[in-house]
């Protein structure tokens, strides 16, 4: 099932979850009912290929250790805390923050 999936968005069977992404984009762009209205089964099995291909790659993916958690969405520790000292800069607000 997953070859038919792959081979909707035009890809190999040695696709990663980067190459999957990159080429769904590329196809939605294209194939979007809103620039190509005839093309509208098209896009949905585009869609419904890409999220097939993403749930499964999810399932298989390694567990996180405890270190990559600690970073999360805004970066490291030490980053957040630059950035909220450019903060405080910019509201006129003067914190001060040791390391």
């Amino acid at each position: 099932m997953r070859q038919n999936y792959l081979a909707i968005l035009g890809l190999t069977s040695e696709a990663d979850q980067q190459s999957i992404k990159t080429a769904f984009r590329r196809l939605a762009t294209i194939y979007h009912p809103d620039k190509n209205p005839n093309q509208r089964q098209r896009f949905i099995d585009i869609c419904h290929a890409y999220d097939q291909l993403m749930t499964t790659t999810k399932l298989h993916k390694p567990n996180v250790n405890q270190e990559n958690r600690r970073i999360g969405k805004r970066g490291e520790p030490t980053q957040r805390r630059f950035e909220i000292m450019l903060e405080g800069q910019y509201k006129g607000v003067n914190l001060s923050i040791k390391a």
